[in-house]
């Protein structure tokens, strides 16, 4: 990935990670039909996909206080590196912040 990584963690506390979520859930609205893993689904399968989507933001993500959310900044300029390269170095990144998180047996943290 050379001298600069492009992962990225943002914290995220309690109400900017459902505000966040919400936006992924307009955004899934508008444009269910186009993406792949709604490719061919009917709307009915959707809602109840959004529906249950939906219910994890207050259920099994409402106790969360804060998210970690992951992104990759592609690198700019001659040297830049082939995309593939940088999305292997960030999934490795995160890959490493698991294990880590999971090797923390005094503090409970989920890991998603």
């Amino acid at each position: 990935h050379g001298t600069r990584p492009p992962w990225r963690f943002v914290v995220l506390n309690k109400e900017q990670h459902v505000k966040m979520q919400q936006e992924a859930l307009r955004f899934y609205d508008a444009n269910w039909r186009e993406l792949d893993e709604h490719r061919g689904k009917t709307e009915a399968e959707y809602k109840a996909a959004r529906d249950t989507i939906e219910g994890q933001i207050a259920g099994r993500w409402g106790p969360a206080e804060y998210m970690i959310a992951i992104v990759m900044q592609r690198q700019a300029g001659a040297k830049r590196m082939p995309e593939w390269e940088e999305m292997c170095a960030t999934a490795a990144a995160v890959q490493n912040m698991y294990l880590q998180a999971c090797a923390e047996e005094s503090r409970p943290l989920a890991c998603y």
